[in-house]
């Protein structure tokens, strides 16, 4: 699946739930989308076209900076990745 599908995909499902999530850029390494979520919960969302795709190292150090910090980072490579987000607390 295309990237631009996957993200699209992933806006609507947030969208269901009553979340914003706001596309980023600017920065290197950011992940694509910002998620401000229910009960003050927000985190950061990476989105691949496929399971070949790696996070490049900027990536990487972005989300473990994000990580190191409390924030929780996820990296979704398909619709049904975004699944876990149903258990999140």
């Amino acid at each position: 699946m295309r990237e631009s599908l996957l993200e699209k995909k992933f806006v609507k499902f947030c969208s269901n739930k009553g979340w914003l999530s706001i596309k980023q850029e600017g920065f290197r390494g950011i992940s694509d989308r910002l998620v401000i979520a229910d009960q003050g919960r927000i985190f950061f969302v990476e989105l691949k076209r496929d399971q070949s795709q790696r996070l490049s190292p900027a990536q990487i150090e972005f989300h473990a900076f994000l990580q190191k910090n409390g924030h929780k980072t996820y990296v979704f490579r398909s619709v049904q990745d975004f699944e876990v987000l149903n258990d999140i607390d």
